[in-house]
């Protein structure tokens, strides 16, 4: 239960985020009911 444990995945998820975000761009434009 270290800080390290909790801030790790916090890191992966907001990296991942920011990849899935770019990457889904175009799929986010061509389908923005998903996200929304």
């Amino acid at each position: 239960s270290t800080p390290v444990e909790t801030a790790f995945p916090t890191d992966t998820n907001s990296v991942s985020a920011k990849r899935v975000v770019e990457a889904g761009s175009p799929t986010l434009k061509r389908e923005p009911s998903g996200e929304r």
